[in-house]
């Protein structure tokens, strides 16, 4: 007789881990449902309004995504000091994992984009993981993962992050003002001074907020991407402060500045003739298997050339690694910052690499779901047959 195994049912915890990739979710379908309706004028127009010298759209990915970098930063200082790349031992295989799951990407991009037509300064694109979308996603898809590639696949995602950030800082800021650039290195100076004295005088730390955003602004019009201000100024926060501001800040990333950025982001029109160009265009083929298959690649094999000089530093099985690895291609965020970036200008270019890392994070998901599914599956049918 045989044996059926229910499928489990998504319990609250597991739900609400995944709630902030929903929440993204929504807000993408929500932006191509409005940009392919009679409406979509109307909301271009209020994207595009200017205040204070910036549009909406704008004030989104320039301004209240740095929230977001804020927060990054406060858990990479966690990381770097506490965490999973704390000491050198502890963070050599996610981090060089990482760094492969750059360099493949990168490599399939430009194969893709060397030749004529192409367009390789966008090899950054495909090379980021969102470290916020793929621990949601890794609770809806992947419930039964180890502990150990749990704790993998989060170092490997913070060390990405800061790979991510130094492309951006150097591979796309054009045209730096020293001037400006020279303020925000003082006032970063001056809130880490604050940061100090604020440990032991409590009420500096009413100083820190507005020579935080003297910190943004002087980025900004230095020609330096605001969000490298986010992620220095959240290294920069004091322990004992972080938790305070992680309680404000932590929702806002999560539940405003993210959402909206992607929803700012997808506003891409689709028809007929644009899907059909999507297939035979160097971008979105670049982008699109440098995150489905180079992302995976690339973390593999660093972690099996790791694991042949020592055995010991492969911390899961290759199954969860697998499972991790895929989901490893779910950019989203940070590559839709950099297509943006990349691409500035190039409103084709723009939308086809847009629509390639929805299609690519779509696609990694549904993979590492198949996959971890079907490895429970075997799991089941083999537990069943040893019982007989």
């Amino acid at each position: 007789m045989s044996q059926h195994t229910p499928t489990p049912t998504p319990t609250p915890s597991r739900l609400r881990a995944a709630a902030p990739g929903l929440a993204l979710i929504v807000a993408v379908i929500a932006a191509l449902a409005l940009a392919n309706s009679p409406a979509a004028s109307r909301v271009a127009a209020i994207e595009s309004f200017d205040f204070a010298g910036l549009s909406l759209a704008h004030w989104v990915s320039d301004g209240l995504l740095v929230v977001f970098f804020l927060v990054v930063g406060i858990d990479l200082r966690r990381e770097l000091t506490h965490g999973s790349l704390a000491t050198p031992a502890r963070a050599a295989v996610p981090v060089l994992a990482a760094l492969g799951g750059m360099l493949a990407p990168a490599a399939v991009y430009l194969a893709f984009n060397l030749g004529p037509g192409g367009h390789p300064h966008g090899w950054a694109v495909p090379t980021a993981t969102d470290i916020a979308f793929v621990v949601s996603l890794l609770a809806l898809v992947a419930p039964g993962v180890s502990l150990a590639a749990r704790a993998f696949v989060l170092a490997l995602a913070v060390a990405d992050d800061l790979f991510a950030i130094i492309v951006i800082a150097v591979g796309y800021s054009s045209g730096i003002a020293l001037g400006w650039l020279g303020v925000a290195v003082l006032g970063l100076i001056g809130f880490v001074v604050l940061q100090r004295l604020g440990a032991v005088w409590a009420a500096l730390d009413l100083l820190a907020l507005p020579v935080a955003v003297l910190v943004w602004w002087a980025t900004l019009r230095s020609g330096v991407h605001p969000t490298i201000a986010g992620v220095a100024l959240g290294i920069a926060v004091r322990p004992d402060a972080a938790s305070r501001i992680l309680r404000i800040a932590s929702p806002v990333a999560t539940w405003l500045a993210v959402p909206l950025f992607a929803f700012v982001s997808a506003s891409v029109s689709i028809n007929a003739d644009g899907l059909a160009g999507l297939t035979g265009d160097p971008v979105a083929l670049g982008v699109f298997f440098g995150l489905v298959v180079g992302k995976p690649l690339g973390i593999l094999a660093v972690v099996w050339l790791v694991s042949l000089v020592r055995p010991d530093a492969r911390i899961a099985s290759w199954a969860d690694l697998t499972v991790v690895g895929l989901l490893a291609g779910v950019g989203f965020t940070v590559s839709l910052l950099v297509a943006g970036l990349a691409f500035d200008g190039q409103v084709l270019e723009t939308d086809r690499a847009t629509l390639a890392v929805f299609a690519a994070s779509l696609v990694a998901a549904l993979a590492a779901g198949a996959v971890h599914a079907g490895q429970r599956r075997r799991r089941v049918s083999s537990h069943s047959l040893s019982a007989r």
